[in-house]
C-alpha cells in the first residue's frame, strides 16, 4: 500500500504590505522530494513573485511550484 503524501500548499499568513502588494507565507509539501518547505510569495499587481517560486532559485520541484502558485493566486483572488 502506498502511503506517500500528496503535493500540498497551504497559506499560513497574508499581509498587505502596500496597496497592490500582498505577501503570503506558504507551507508546501513537495512529494517528489518528500520534504516540507516554508516560504514567502509576494503578489504585486496580481502577479506572484519571489525566490520561493522562481525556477532555478526555488527549492521546490516544478510540479510543486505550480501548486504553490495556484494556491497563492486562489487566496489572492478570493479576498
Amino acid at each position: 500500500m502506498n502511503t506517500r503524501k500528496p503535493m500540498a500548499a497551504h497559506i499560513v499568513a497574508a499581509e498587505e504590505v502596500t496597496r497592490g502588494e500582498v505577501h503570503f507565507t506558504v507551507e508546501a509539501y513537495d512529494a517528489l522530494q518528500e520534504k516540507s518547505f516554508t516560504g514567502v510569495v509576494k503578489v504585486i499587481d496580481g502577479m506572484p513573485r519571489g525566490h520561493f517560486i522562481k525556477p532555478g532559485k526555488s527549492p521546490l520541484s516544478p510540479m510543486c511550484l505550480q501548486i504553490v502558485k495556484a494556491a497563492v493566486l486562489n487566496a489572492h483572488n478570493s479576498k
